[in-house]
């Protein structure tokens, strides 16, 4: 299975989970939280280190995202890190917000200008 629907699996799933629970946008700015924390070069680097156990990595994940995250974004989490699959996670966040942008109705625009 390629990356592209691993990512697109888990972020389904949440969204379809999310829409039920009616916490659409809170989830939405959790995966706003998860996406620029990937982009932290420490995290990149707990995220791939194969010496740390899932457990083990779960427990640190629980302790960065705990007070900023609800509960079913860390429980996602966590089953991806259970699964291994841990690397998805910046691709499970940006095709979550593709998702929630598509079901809001919202559009990216580019606007150029002479100056």
């Amino acid at each position: 299975m390629n990356e592209s629907q691993i990512s697109v699996r888990y972020a389904k799933a949440l969204f379809q989970s999310a829409l039920e629970q009616q916490l659409l946008d809170k989830v939405y700015a959790d995966m706003e939280v998860l996406s620029s924390t990937c982009k932290l070069e420490e995290f990149q680097y707990m995220l791939v280190v194969p010496t740390l156990q899932p457990s083990q990595k779960i427990k640190v994940m629980g302790h960065i995202f705990e007070k900023h995250l609800s509960k079913i974004s860390i429980s996602m989490i966590n089953l991806v890190v259970k699964n291994r699959r841990e690397t998805y996670l910046p691709g499970i966040a940006r095709y979550f917000r593709d998702l929630y942008r598509k079901e809001k109705g919202v559009r990216s625009a580019t606007l150029v200008t002479a100056m």
